[in-house]
């Protein structure tokens, strides 16, 4: 097993960053923000569960909330830990960067499954990240 970290490409946010924080701070509203390969997508406030073709389905909860920077949250996957973590920098009062990582320890098989369902999911979370405000 090795540490692997997949990033997304960077929002370019119009909107405050308190205010994209309080967005992303509701799992409910990550629904908006999925691309097509999801399915099965159910949400409450801190927690959502949804499947990828591929993959499978993955339960996602909020481990941690650092206002208005950081937002982490914590996945099991066929009994290992990974974080999807949303960066958000404040570019100005009106403006602001958010980059989504997905990172955790992958054996090989995994890594190799994973890589492209990651990419496409971390950058349809800012493509549609960047629409909605």
């Amino acid at each position: 097993m090795s540490h692997t970290e997949y990033h997304g490409q960077t929002a370019e946010v119009k909107a405050p960053a308190g205010q994209v924080f309080n967005y992303l701070a509701d799992m409910r509203n990550f629904g908006a923000l999925m691309p097509k390969s999801v399915s099965d997508w159910q949400a409450d406030k801190d927690s959502c569960s949804f499947s990828i073709r591929s993959l499978g389905t993955l339960n996602i909860k909020y481990e941690k909330k650092e206002i208005p920077d950081v937002l982490i949250c914590i996945t099991e996957y066929r009994g290992d830990y990974y974080r999807l973590v949303a960066d958000i920098k404040p570019m100005g009062d009106e403006h602001c960067e958010v980059i989504f990582r997905f990172n955790g320890d992958m054996n090989m098989v995994t890594r190799m499954l994973a890589q492209k369902p990651i990419h496409t999911l971390l950058d349809a979370l800012a493509e549609l990240l960047e629409k909605q405000f």
